[in-house]
């Protein structure tokens, strides 16, 4: 994930640096990634195979302190869901152009700009934020674990057997 953002800042100071936008569609391309794999560890896959049940941040409390990630979270997560994965037609609308072009109709489909939605450094912080919170969450849960193990395992006197 931290690539996909890292070569889109990348690919946005050689845009600016030579005043252009040449590389707009790489950057949207990639940034289009980064929603999709950020997403999947929170979107219930509806597939019939033994797929991990999803992540639900809150009920980890991931964002309890952080209400401005959490609505970035939402829109990233919204943005997958409509825009990026499927097209939802309030995001992604045709438009008739002419009904007698060469023999048939003639259509304009809309473009979603992620780049104009998702700011790349708010995701980046977002990305650092969630990496951080899930760590920490599995190292309480390895703590956890190693303790409830050791509350089970019978005890000795420390000699051995």
């Amino acid at each position: 994930m931290k690539r996909y953002l890292a070569a889109a800042r990348d690919l946005r100071r050689l845009q600016e640096a030579r005043g252009t936008s040449e590389y707009y569609n790489h950057c949207e391309a990639i940034l289009v990634a980064a929603v999709v794999a950020y997403s999947r560890p929170f979107v219930r896959s509806h597939s019939e195979s033994a797929a991990d049940l999803k992540l639900r941040p809150d009920k980890l409390g991931m964002f309890d302190n952080r209400p401005d990630l959490a609505s970035l979270h939402e829109l990233v997560i919204t943005t997958r869901s409509e825009a990026v994965a499927h097209s939802d037609w309030k995001h992604r609308f045709t438009e008739v152009k002419d009904y007698n072009y060469k023999g048939g109709i003639l259509r304009r489909l809309s473009t979603f700009d992620v780049t104009g939605v998702i700011s790349l450094d708010a995701f980046q912080e977002l990305v650092d934020f969630v990496a951080s919170a899930c760590l920490a969450f599995g190292i309480d849960l390895d703590r956890k674990v190693r303790d409830e193990l050791a509350a089970l395992a019978p005890k000795t006197n420390g000699t051995a057997g």
